[in-house]
């Protein structure tokens, strides 16, 4: 039988956690403490395997069954949802980690390098500080602009 809003909403939690089953391994487990969640069970390589789909009512009936038919898709193919969406999940968390270097990098170059509206460079290397007057700083644009194929293909000492 389908599960619907009111049959979620009027299911009252008891001593034990309860299963309230949607079919083909999806279900919302009742805490004892009333909490919801959308869980998927499901058999993968003979061993038997479960991961929530979300909290509801956050995760809607319609969102929870379009998940539901994206990993038994996946089953259908024989590949692990779990797996997938543990790999899924290091991947983003891999992209965060580059964003974060990045930003990082710019904040750091931020601090180290300042143009002021003179045209002037202020560099910071370490406790030392170095002007560039408005030409200079118009020479080295042009002197990086002209050479940034080289500079490129310069790699780092080991």
């Amino acid at each position: 039988m389908k599960l619907t809003d009111e049959m979620i909403n009027t299911a009252r939690p008891g001593v034990k956690p309860t299963r309230l089953t949607d079919g083909h391994g999806l279900y919302v487990l009742l805490s004892p403490t009333g909490g919801k969640w959308w869980r998927f069970k499901y058999r993968f390589s003979v061993k038997q395997k479960q991961f929530s789909l979300g909290v509801y009512p956050k995760v809607s009936i319609a969102e929870a069954g379009t998940k539901h038919a994206i990993y038994r898709a996946m089953l259908a193919e024989g590949t692990d949802p779990c797996a997938y969406v543990q790999a899924e999940k290091a991947e983003r968390k891999a992209e965060m980690a580059a964003e974060k270097a990045a930003e990082m990098a710019r904040q750091l170059a931020r601090n180290r390098f300042t143009l002021n509206s003179n045209g002037n460079l202020y560099l910071r290397l370490g406790k030392r500080r170095i002007v560039l007057s408005a030409a200079e700083t118009g020479d080295l644009r042009s002197f990086l602009n002209t050479n940034q194929n080289v500079i490129s293909k310069v790699t780092p000492c080991p």
